[in-house]
């Protein structure tokens, strides 16, 4: 008699597989229910996994961005996944992997992008006075995710304080990538 539950092994054999494609049926924070085949699969999530866009590695995305109706790929371990590539992003992801692709191939120079309003809030992020980096850290803030696009531009900037600003509102608004 086998002590294990079939859904066990079935989840067990589907991850020995390096990249199993399936379709997000629900995001439980910490577990992706996962449909493969037709069957259900329970795909355990933490800080360790790297979710990437299938098409650029390095576009990197929080779990919390894998939606319902997703296609994606995914790798892990018998305690949870490795990795996660979506195959269908959503429209915030999408935007970011787009912004990403832009700033990656434009070498990071903003100006090529950026209108002089945009350019002028990325910097403001990296200004000499304290008050201003203040102001425009929580304007940018209170944008949600519309700032994003300026955020992964911000992320690219040649100031450090600017980087590290930026870095910090995409963790806030669950862009960790």
């Amino acid at each position: 008699m086998n002590p294990f539950p079939p859904a066990l092994l079935a989840a067990a054999l589907l991850c020995a597989d390096p990249l199993t494609p399936g379709v997000i049926v629900r995001n439980d924070g910490g577990w992706l229910v996962v449909a493969v085949d037709g069957d259900r699969i329970d795909v355990p999530t933490d800080r360790r996994t790297r979710v990437t866009w299938h098409l650029d590695g390095r576009v990197q995305l929080p779990v919390a961005s894998l939606r319902r109706r997703m296609r994606i790929r995914f790798a892990c371990t018998t305690s949870y996944a490795e990795r996660v590539e979506a195959i269908t992003l959503g429209p915030l992801a999408m935007e970011a992997a787009v912004e990403e692709f832009v700033a990656e191939v434009s070498g990071g120079r903003a100006w090529t992008a950026l209108d002089d309003g945009e350019l002028a809030d990325v910097a403001a992020l990296g200004s000499a006075c304290y008050q201003a980096r203040v102001m425009a850290t929580e304007a940018l803030r209170g944008r949600g995710t519309g700032a994003l696009r300026l955020l992964i531009w911000a992320r690219h900037h040649r100031d450090p304080e600017t980087r590290v600003r930026a870095e910090g509102l995409l963790r806030q608004l669950g862009w960790d990538g």
